[in-house]
């Protein structure tokens, strides 16, 4: 059976390759726009290209998003919350750099090295890779919180549901409320034998 981030990937490897389309002609259609003006190598190119980036950097976003909540519900229903968040940031972060790769192609395609340097000093003036964590996180935690209300998982149901997920805490649970209820019973025990 595959592994949770192996499922992820796998997935949303088939999805990114629309993006990937979608991606690469958004911006060939902004050097088309900025050349059709003469303005190829500015600013103005490097910011439309930057906002082109963090379009692609949001919308991959969601698609990680949405395919860790299918897999999740679909094949891994037990599957904890602090193992979804890692394995989408992993693929998160997997992502932006591709996305930031294809940019670098790009621009090595079109441009000599000193124009390719300026652009791209413009274009990585966004938000960091931090900052679309935490809101992907945001999102992990409100889709739990949705999933925990909707079938009625009160506080008492999630720690069970941690002990079952891992039986090893389980056996250590039941071992330490045996040895507990010998102790109260010995202790019981020795009372009375005091007061006969």
């Amino acid at each position: 059976m595959l592994k949770f981030s192996e499922k992820l990937n796998e997935i949303a490897k088939i999805r990114f390759q629309e993006r990937d389309y979608l991606f690469q002609r958004s911006m060939q259609n902004v050097f088309e726009e900025m050349e059709s003006r003469g303005m190829i190598v500015s600013d103005a190119t490097a910011c439309k290209i930057r906002d082109v980036v963090a379009c692609e950097t949001v919308q991959s976003t969601n698609v990680i998003l949405q395919t860790a909540k299918e897999i999740h519900s679909l094949y891994f229903p037990r599957l904890s919350e602090d193992i979804l968040k890692t394995e989408s940031a992993i693929l998160l972060k997997k992502r932006v750099s591709e996305i930031d790769n294809a940019v670098v192609s790009k621009l090595n395609k079109m441009f000599d090295e000193t124009a390719n340097a300026r652009l791209l000093e413009t274009i990585r003036l966004q938000k960091g890779i931090g900052a679309i964590e935490s809101e992907l996180f945001i999102e992990v935690d409100k889709y739990f919180t949705e999933l925990n209300e909707k079938t009625g998982k009160t506080l008492k149901d999630r720690i069970i549901t941690a002990f079952n997920n891992n039986p090893l805490i389980v056996i250590a649970s039941i071992v330490i409320a045996v040895i507990i209820f010998l102790s109260a019973f010995v202790v019981a025990l020795r009372n009375l034998k005091w007061k006969g």
